[in-house]
């Protein structure tokens, strides 16, 4: 089956189609890459996980006689490397984060065998996408769904290129997402970069030059996560959509079988059947109707925060809202900074670097909300701020 690919152009995929065309596989076109309908990063509104998807097996088709010599694990990773976001929820990571910090019922969306082929979390009378039923484990046969399961839960060789520091994955959502944000950069490279990727006893291995394709994927991950967490207008919108989420969460709305629906689908559930608080922020999401007053803070106090929101996210969250304003954290780790360990020859090269962090935004109509809760985070919960205003000042807070 033939795609016209927005990075490689025109491609063939040697994937049954009934793969292709199935109901799990279909449904991400109406998933956003993005975990959010970014509001001003407008590349990232209309760009699907189903692109994503296909690029990715692309990727998988073009790099799997060189890492493999075995027919059939050839074919289950091109087949695992089109499916490993099937049972991504609606917006994606921050769904997904709710589930754990709320339910703590480890969610994970590349868990595809658990979530999915299980039984586990699709009830079979359940509709999954435009009123069909699940087709995936009655169109694979016993054997290629164990290899698939086997790949995606880093139980195979073939594991390491689709989970990884680096992987077919991520380079493909990297430059994907850059290159429809309007990043530039040579759109050989993600191909040629994919190609690049060699382990020796799991280590990532360089023969040549093209350390030069490892710093353009750093240098371009950096860029595209810089706008995805710093921009303010990101950072509001991910608050709002958490606080309409928590109400669901609340009224026991949604729960852990509504993975299976799209984008659309969960914002017309909050609308319809939401509670008054979930509704109004859902709709000032939607229409981009954000607080005047907004803060963003950078600190490197991730330990105190990670402890803290393990045990006492809501109550925080519920604080902030009782005085009228939107607070929202983000761990910053892996993200706009991750590091490569390559291998070549007699020595390690290491390729970019680490930056652990959190940052946190405050949003509300009045900065007298604004300064109680700064000064509930620093004086009561002992959250390092001090180094994060300096930062702050020096960004003119974006």
């Amino acid at each position: 089956m033939y795609f016209i690919d927005a990075l490689y152009g025109k491609i063939e995929l040697d994937v049954p189609p009934e793969i292709i065309k199935s109901p799990e596989l279909q449904r991400l076109r109406e998933v956003r890459l993005c975990n959010i309908n970014s509001p001003f990063i407008t590349g990232g509104t209309t760009l699907n996980r189903f692109e994503h998807a296909i690029g990715t097996a692309y990727l998988a088709q073009e790099i799997v006689k060189k890492i493999s010599r075995n027919q059939k694990d050839q074919e289950a990773f091109i087949i695992a490397a089109l499916l490993h976001d099937i049972v991504t929820a609606p917006f994606g990571h921050s769904l997904e984060y709710l589930y754990e910090s709320l339910q703590n019922n480890n969610y994970e969306h590349a868990n595809i065998w658990q979530m999915m082929f299980s039984g586990k979390t699709v009830p079979s009378s359940r509709n999954y996408f435009v009123g069909q039923k699940l087709l995936l484990p009655h169109n694979l046969k016993q054997d290629m769904l164990i290899k698939i399961r086997d790949i995606l839960e880093m139980k195979h060789p073939l594991s390491k290129f689709l989970t990884n520091n680096i992987d077919i994955d991520n380079i493909d959502n990297v430059f994907r997402f850059a290159f429809h944000i309007g990043i530039t950069f040579d759109r050989n490279v993600p191909l040629l970069l994919a190609r690049d990727l060699q382990y020796q006893n799991n280590e990532l291995y360089s023969e040549n030059a093209s350390l030069d394709h490892f710093e353009e994927w750093f240098n371009i991950r950096r860029q595209l996560y810089e706008y995805l967490l710093e921009d303010e207008g990101e950072f509001v919108a991910k608050a709002l959509l958490e606080r309409a989420l928590i109400e669901c969460f609340k009224d026991n709305l949604i729960n852990e079988f509504d993975w299976v629906l799209t984008d659309a689908a969960m914002v017309e559930l909050i609308i319809t059947k939401g509670n008054p608080a979930a509704k109004n922020h859902i709709q000032k999401l939607m229409l981009m109707d954000f607080p005047e007053q907004r803060r963003i803070y950078f600190t490197q106090d991730y330990r105190n925060i990670d402890r803290l929101l393990d045990k006492e996210k809501l109550r925080i969250i519920n604080f902030a809202s009782n005085h009228g304003v939107l607070l929202h954290f983000i761990r910053d780790v892996n993200k706009t900074c991750r590091q490569l360990l390559i291998k070549r020859k007699n020595e390690q090269k290491a390729v970019g670097y680490l930056n652990d962090r959190y940052l946190i935004g405050l949003f509300s109509e009045n900065m007298h909300g604004i300064k109680i809760v700064e000064d509930y985070l620093k004086n009561e919960l002992k959250i390092d701020l001090v180094g994060a205003n300096k930062h702050a000042s020096q960004t003119a807070l974006f």
